[in-house]
């Protein structure tokens, strides 16, 4: 019984730590769209001072 205990231990462990791997992967994902989309605006906001005549 102590085996079986310690063997459920040990793959739930392993399970929660993949999830979190992968919930990082995920974070860095959305973390480069959000940089892309930060360039993205910083073009647009230069075309735009380029176009205003202020």
């Amino acid at each position: 019984m102590k085996k079986w205990c310690v063997i459920l231990w040990v793959m739930s462990a392993g399970l929660l730590t993949s999830y979190k791997a992968i919930a990082q992967a995920d974070e860095l994902a959305q973390l480069a769209l959000n940089i892309e989309k930060l360039s993205q605006f910083k073009s647009i906001l230069s075309d735009m001072k380029k176009v205003t005549p202020f």
